[in-house]
Formats: C-alpha cells, sequence, structure tokens
C-alpha cells in the first residue's frame, strides 16, 4: 500500500528527493532508495526510523495495517512533530 501512494505521488511529478520514507527491513529501504531514489530510514537498522523519517516533513503520511497504526504513532518522537500535515 505506502509503495503504491510513493509511486502515485512520484507519477503527479513530486520530486523523489524530497520524500522520506522508513520501512520494517533494510532491504526494503535499500530498494526504494535504489529504484525511486527516496530517503529510506529503515527500522531494523534504527529504532528510530519512524521518528528520523518525519522530522523535517510538511506531510506525513501513515501507509501501514491497520493494526500496526498505533505501534507506528507510537514510535514517533513527539519532539520531532512540529508542523506537520497528517
Amino acid at each position: 500500500m505506502g509503495t503504491a501512494i510513493l509511486d502515485g505521488l512520484i507519477a503527479t511529478g513530486m520530486d523523489a528527493g524530497n520524500i522520506t520514507v522508513s520501512t520494517k527491513t533494510a532491504a526494503s529501504a535499500a530498494k526504494l532508495v535504489n529504484r525511486r531514489t527516496v530517503k529510506a530510514f529503515s527500522i531494523e537498522e534504527s529504532d528510530s526510523a519512524n521518528s528520523d523519517a518525519v522530522e523535517n516533513a510538511d506531510v506525513v503520511i501513515v501507509a501501514v495495517k491497520p493494526a500496526y497504526v498505533l505501534e507506528t504513532l507510537a514510535q514517533l518522537n513527539p519532539s520531532k512533530l512540529k508542523r506537520q500535515l497528517w
């Protein structure tokens, strides 16, 4: 689901270089960096991946299965959430 949203954003002209994502695995992050030239963090490599991904974001899209929404949001560092559109 997240990759489809990502592809749609890029297809409409958003600069992939201005997109940051977080993924569960390092392999997924590497694939996104290599195929779509986005910046990517993985939870497998850093417990702060989700917080790092939203730190300078203007817009945050939480594209996870419904069962993981609360867990994902709980991983965000509130001090890094200042002005994002959700």
